[in-house]
This record gives C-alpha cells, sequence and structure tokens, in this order.
C-alpha cells in the first residue's frame, strides 16, 4: 500500500520535470534564454501565480509547441 503511493509520487514528480524540461527547451529556442533563465521564469510565473510549475510549463507548451 506505502509502496503504491510512493510510486504513483514518484511518477507524478518525474512527469513534472519532463514537462517543465520540455517547456525549458521551448523558451531556450523561442525566446533565446538560457536553460537557467528558462527554468528561473518558469519558477517564478509558478511563484507569482501560485501554481505548480508543472501548469506553468503546460501553458509554455501550448504556446509554443
Amino acid at each position: 500500500q506505502n509502496i503504491n503511493l510512493k510510486t504513483i509520487k514518484l511518477k507524478e514528480k518525474m512527469d513534472e520535470i519532463r514537462i517543465v524540461n520540455r517547456a525549458k527547451l521551448l523558451l531556450v529556442k523561442n525566446l533565446s534564454m538560457t536553460e537557467q533563465e528558462a527554468h528561473r521564469h518558469i519558477e517564478k510565473k509558478a511563484m507569482d501565480r501560485c501554481l505548480k510549475k508543472s501548469e506553468i510549463a503546460e501553458q509554455i507548451i501550448r504556446t509554443y509547441g
């Protein structure tokens, strides 16, 4: 039971990392940001809007993907 919960949480975290990385690549490609600038951009938007980084990343993917 506990192992299943940990597995689900780990999968969710991996999905979030994958989505954020994809969004960062799109920012680097389309807005000429560095990887660090793209990461900071996503983090700041998430904090400013009280959203998860993955939600901001999904918006970026919809815009530039």
